[in-house]
């Protein structure tokens, strides 16, 4: 189940990968109780890394897809609705199972009470009410009842988890809910738990300590002093290697240095650069490294390699863009048509 939990990158790492959209198929079939009706399914035929630069509520696999609106799916004239996974679920109700719901129902209403007939989850349940919310889905209760519904569920999932991937999981959603609640006291608490937990996924983590952050600092998420103290609790204190908390803790390290020379700072940085400045993130290292004000002989070597790698990167990148070789398919077309006219 790792993938459940991968993590949405955090977006300032958006520049530096490939945006594409979601593609979507879309097919006809028979709705299961109504003779007459037809009904949209909507597949997920790709997507693009654009859903990894999100801003960290949101976690791959458990809000996303179903944040989508397109996700949701019903039939016009029957009362049911279903996020299309669980679509199948439905040929095994027997025909009239939701005659006796009285109409009108919203869409929220309807999902809903489709959940309890095909013996949805409180997982289900929970991720259903943050879609309402999120998306603002009518419904017929208060959009303060679809937040104290959706908390009550994750703190009983936390409650009653039986794995530490689970009470991790719902650890982190009960303390983002209280996050956004405003109660601190119950956050700090849910989110320690999950830091401090060895046996809790990375990407977890990650989001949890984005969380904290925001929670201790009182800072956006854009701020450069945000990404700092994020870097230094992933990488410093978390021990969490990877790009994201490398490039965060790269930051941080340049501030220190550009207070304090010392040889311990350096040779972080100088490892960071190593790792990672030949490859992705190349050049969002060149451009933190920039900031340096002041450069030993080996800080100002890297600097140049990575500088380097950096450059051919954005040549590489350049040369295979759709728009250069339309511009060159259409520049050969007119000097062919020019060629042409001038023979005759």
């Amino acid at each position: 189940m790792k993938h459940i939990y991968q993590l949405s990158y955090y977006y300032i790492l958006s520049f530096v990968l490939t945006v594409e959209s979601t593609t979507f198929q879309i097919k006809n079939v028979d709705c299961p109780f109504s003779n007459n009706e037809n009904c949209e399914i909507i597949d997920i035929s790709s997507y693009g890394s654009y859903i990894y630069n999100r801003t960290p509520d949101r976690l791959n696999y458990v809000f996303w897809p179903y944040t989508l609106g397109k996700y949701a799916i019903t039939c016009s004239s029957c009362k049911w609705a279903v996020f299309r996974d669980k679509f199948d679920k439905l040929k095994d109700l027997p025909g009239g199972t939701f005659d006796t719901i009285p109409m009108p129902l919203l869409l929220g209403d309807k999902i809903l009470k489709t959940l309890k007939f095909i013996d949805g989850t409180k997982q289900d349940s929970a991720f259903v009410l943050r879609w309402i919310f999120q998306e603002q889905i009518p419904i017929s209760i208060a959009q303060d009842s679809v937040l104290s519904l959706e908390y009550k569920l994750l703190n009983e999932l936390y409650l009653s988890a039986n794995s530490t991937a689970s009470k991790c999981l719902y650890g982190y959603l009960a303390g983002r809910f209280s996050f956004l609640s405003r109660d601190t006291s119950t956050c700090q608490k849910l989110f320690n738990n999950v830091l401090s937990c060895a046996e809790c996924e990375d990407e977890i983590k990650i989001v949890c300590a984005e969380q904290k952050v925001a929670l201790l600092t009182g800072l956006d998420f854009s701020s450069s002093k945000y990404r700092i103290h994020l870097g230094r609790l992933l990488y410093d204190t978390l021990e969490i290697d990877n790009i994201q908390s490398a490039y965060l803790y790269l930051n941080a390290l340049v501030e220190d240095y550009n207070q304090l020379q010392t040889i311990g700072v350096e040779n972080k940085i100088l490892l960071i650069a190593q790792k990672y400045g030949n490859g992705l993130i190349a050049e969002p290292i060149y451009k933190t490294l920039s900031n340096l004000t002041s450069r030993t002989g080996r800080l100002d070597s890297e600097i140049k390699k990575v500088r380097k790698f950096a450059r051919r990167q954005r040549i590489e990148r350049f040369s295979n863009s759709p728009a250069l070789i339309g511009g060159v398919v259409g520049l050969s077309l007119i000097v062919l048509v020019l060629c042409l006219t001038l023979d005759k």
